[in-house]
This record gives structure tokens, C-alpha cells and sequence, in this order.
């Protein structure tokens, strides 16, 4: 029992010493004394080293592949250096730094590796310790001692020639310096102004690219991804669609591929102000100056109509249907949310209970029918009452009833029609013209409607064209309409 304690014990004290001296500190060997002869010439050099107050200047190239470096080293009595070079995280002075003399036959002197010096050798093939040589006129010339090449730099006195050099060195840092800090402010800035553009939402209709010689309409956006999708038509063709990547720059975007509509290349997107829920495009390619963002008309002419008439009759042309039969008819049904904007349903709402009040049962039925170059038995061939908008509901007895009130129709452009009210009405729409019209004015303002194909209602071959009128005064005001089969069968998507 004795002996397993006393070889406890002896175990416990081997381990004790064992983990003390793990908590010994290092020791640090004192730097190897040079041999006499090269301590008396290392004293002579530090004097000298240490004596002009302005400090000294060379030039180092380590290689082929840049400038040579521009670096002033002040030598100090205490054994350390202060060191500003003309190059990049080494351009402001840095003091305090330790130097040394070494060799064994020739002298060397070792710059400190937290210095230029370190980075030169570290990075860019050079050298911090080199044989150092005094010559006749007082300067001192330096050589690689590890003998790598035979290249000779002269250490020498600071002079104003030097000092240019040097600070044209550090000049060109700086200006790379703010040129960066610039160039990512400007992408910051960039970025700020696009996540605004994104957030912006007013409920306008279209959200579109729109240049001095090119119109696109922007469809989407993925953040996540960094794809940015647009639609145009070059030149009056086919619609395109595509999918491009993007990347902030300096200013704005950065299109890979770039947009080529015709003879049009849109590279990059450069953005100046934000406001009014638009982005302003200060340049883009060679498409000119413009605006990015939500607006109340089309970005282009919508495609010509697919089948049927010719090949340049647009949306205007199908809604007036001027001088041609049969008539346009297209209608609204019950969906509110479907055929009227949102904006426009209190308006709708408004209608709906003044025709209650008048006691037709427009809370079962209500609904839009425009009737554009409608005549025959009913209706005169006539400019005053060839183009209707009726009212469909159902009277105090639950029978269906239509109240007629006339408009003048105009095509202003490709999609663009302007339909005010003549202020009248057939009899039973008579004493009902001031609120009607109060109703369509919401929508129909002098500014015209824009004639949106609106895609078809159904996929079968009676499938028929949906439009929407948008308000080009303000297009958060739009009616929904389905196109009559009356209408000869043109489809334009």
C-alpha cells in the first residue's frame, strides 16, 4: 500500500512540473552579435544614417512587372526607423519601426518586415535584407544578400527631386483611393435609387423603359437572382421579350447581354434623379436619355392584329371600327374586381346605388356595353348616335332594360381613342345623362383611353378578345371588356 502512494506521489509531482513548464514563456535569443570589424562599421553607418533630419530616399523595383517604389526611410538613435512609401496601405508614414545590422563578413541591413518592406518581399518578389555599401559622395548602395540578382539601389539623401517623385507616387494613390470611394458611393447611391424604383408602386398601368429611341416595357425584376426582364418592339415588329442579368455600377446597371432593339444597343443603365415614380436614365447605350419607371401610356404601339384585317389595323381601329360592319360590341360582366380597376370601383359603387334609388334593381345587374358604329333599324346611320355606351340593368319589375347614351368617338393614334359624351340619351337613359356621364368622365377624359389587349376568354376557337381601356390621364382608371363575337374574329394576342 506504501508503494502504490509513494508512486501516486511521484506521479502528482511529474505532472506538476510538467504543467508549469508549459506555462514557462518563451525565450527569445538576443540578435547575433556581429564580429568586431563589422560593429565598428555598423556604428559608423548609423551615425551617418541618423544625421540628415529629412531622412533618406531610393527607388526599389523588385521586378520587372511595375515601377520601381519610391521610399523615404528616416533613421532614428534609437535603433528605429520611419518609413513612407509610394505604395498602396504604406503611402502614410508609419514610425517606431526596428531595424538591424547583420553579416558575417560583409555588412547587411535588415528592414523590418511590418513595413513596405515586408509586403515587397511577401508579394512581389523583392527583399528586406540587403549588403549595404558607403560610396565616395556620401550615399550608400544596396544589394540583395540572399544574391537573387545583381540589381544596385541607391540609398540616398532626400532631396526635392526625390520628394516630388515620392508624393507624385502617394498622389496617385490617393486620387485611386477617392476614385474608388467615389465609385462605390456612386454604386451605393445606385443601388438606393433602384431599390426605390422597386419599392415605388402607385398603382399606375404600365411600368416602362422610355428613351429617346428606344420603348420597352419592364416586366420584371429578381433581386434575388439579379435578373431584370423587358419587352419592346424594333421598328414596329414582333414583340420580344427577354431576360437579361444585371449589376450595379458606379451610377447603374449593367446589362448582360445588352438590349438590342435594331440598330439600338443598350448596355448599361445610367441613373440620375428619382422621383414622381420614375427613375431618370441620364444615358444608355447609344438610345439616348429617358425615364425608367411607372407611367399612364404604353412604352410602344401594341402588335397589329393577328388574323383578319389588314396587316396595320391596331386596337384604336378595332374599337372605333369606323365605317366598317359589323359593329363593335364589347362588354363588361358581374366580377367587379375583374372588369373594373380598383379605382375605379367606388365610382362604380356610387352609380350602382343612385340607380337603386331610382329604383331599378342594379344590385342584381349591372353592367357596361359600348356599341361602336351601331346602327340599323334601331339606330340612325348617323354621327350623333352611331356609337353608344348602355347601361344594362333590370327595372322595378326585374325586366331587363338599356339605357342608351351616345359618345363621339375619336381614333387619336395605333391604340389611342378619345370617347366623350354627347350629352345625350335615348328615353329611358334621358333623365339618367348627368350621373352616367359624371360616371364615365372618371375615365373618359380628354386625354383619351389606350386600347389594351387585354389577352382572350377562353382557349377554343370561339374564344373572344378581351380589352381593357386605361385612362391615359391617370391609368389607375380601367374598364375591362369582353369583345362581342358580332365582331369579326381579330385577335391581337
Amino acid at each position: 500500500m506504501k508503494s502504490i502512494f509513494h508512486h501516486l506521489l511521484i506521479a502528482g509531482i511529474i505532472c506538476t512540473i510538467s504543467l508549469l513548464s508549459c506555462k514557462k514563456e518563451k525565450t527569445h535569443l538576443p540578435e547575433r552579435e556581429l564580429p568586431e570589424s563589422l560593429e565598428k562599421q555598423a556604428a559608423g553607418y548609423r551615425s551617418l544614417l541618423t544625421s540628415p533630419q529629412q531622412g533618406w530616399f531610393m527607388l526599389y523595383q523588385p521586378n520587372d512587372s511595375i515601377e520601381a517604389i519610391a521610399i523615404q526611410i528616416k533613421f532614428i538613435d534609437d535603433n528605429t526607423i520611419s518609413v513612407l512609401a509610394g505604395w498602396r496601405n504604406y503611402h502614410e508614414e508609419s514610425g517606431a519601426l526596428s531595424y538591424s545590422f547583420d553579416g558575417e563578413y560583409t555588412l547587411q541591413i535588415v528592414f523590418p518586415e511590418n513595413s513596405v518592406f515586408g509586403e515587397i518581399t511577401n508579394e512581389l518578389n523583392g527583399f528586406n535584407k540587403f549588403k549595404i555599401y558607403l560610396q565616395d559622395n556620401g550615399d550608400f548602395h544596396l544589394k540583395r544578400a540572399d544574391g537573387f540578382d545583381g540589381k544596385t539601389i541607391v540609398l540616398t539623401q532626400l532631396n526635392q527631386e526625390n520628394q516630388l517623385t515620392l508624393n507624385h507616387q502617394i498622389q496617385l494613390i490617393l486620387d485611386e483611393i477617392a476614385y474608388e470611394e467615389e465609385m462605390e458611393r456612386l454604386s451605393t447611391e445606385a443601388k438606393e435609387k433602384l431599390t426605390a424604383f422597386i419599392s415605388a408602386d402607385p398603382g399606375y398601368y404600365f411600368n416602362n423603359l422610355m428613351l429617346e429611341n428606344v420603348g420597352a416595357s419592364f416586366d420584371h425584376i429578381d433581386t434575388a437572382n439579379r435578373k431584370v426582364t423587358f419587352s419592346w418592339r424594333p421598328n414596329g415588329a414582333t414583340k420580344q421579350q427577354q431576360t437579361f442579368s444585371y449589376r450595379i455600377i458606379p451610377g447603374g446597371l449593367l446589362l448582360q447581354p445588352s438590349l438590342v432593339s435594331g440598330t439600338y444597343v443598350i448596355d448599361t443603365l445610367q441613373f440620375g434623379t428619382f422621383e414622381d415614380h420614375k427613375l431618370q436614365i441620364i444615358s444608355a447605350g447609344n438610345a439616348g436619355q429617358g425615364h425608367l419607371g411607372w407611367m399612364h401610356t404604353p412604352p410602344f404601339e401594341y402588335q397589329t392584329a393577328w388574323t383578319g384585317p389588314s396587316e396595320t389595323y391596331t386596337t384604336a381601329d378595332y374599337f372605333v371600327r369606323k365605317e366598317e360592319l359589323p359593329r363593335f360590341f364589347g362588354y363588361t360582366l358581374d366580377a367587379v374586381d375583374l372588369y373594373y380597376s380598383e379605382m375605379l370601383q367606388p365610382h362604380l359603387e356610387t352609380l350602382r346605388s343612385y340607380f337603386i334609388s331610382q329604383g331599378f334593381k342594379a344590385d342584381e345587374l349591372l353592367r357596361l356595353q359600348f356599341y361602336n358604329n351601331n346602327h340599323g333599324s334601331s339606330f340612325p346611320d348617323t354621327h350623333e348616335r352611331r356609337n353608344q355606351l348602355q347601361v344594362f340593368t333590370r327595372n322595378a319589375a326585374g325586366t331587363n332594360v338599356w339605357l342608351v347614351f351616345y359618345n363621339d368617338v375619336e381614333k387619336v393614334s395605333a391604340n389611342h381613342v378619345r370617347l366623350q359624351s354627347f350629352g345625350t340619351a335615348n328615353t329611358a337613359g334621358a333623365p339618367h345623362v348627368e350621373k352616367v356621364f359624371e360616371f364615365m368622365n372618371t375615365i373618359f377624359t380628354e386625354e383619351g383611353v389606350t386600347v389594351v389587349p387585354a389577352g382572350r376568354s377562353g382557349t377554343g376557337s370561339t374564344a373572344t378578345q378581351i380589352i381593357r381601356l386605361v385612362s391615359r390621364k391617370d391609368s389607375r382608371y380601367w374598364v375591362q371588356l369582353v369583345v362581342s363575337n358580332f365582331t369579326p374574329s381579330i385577335y391581337f394576342d
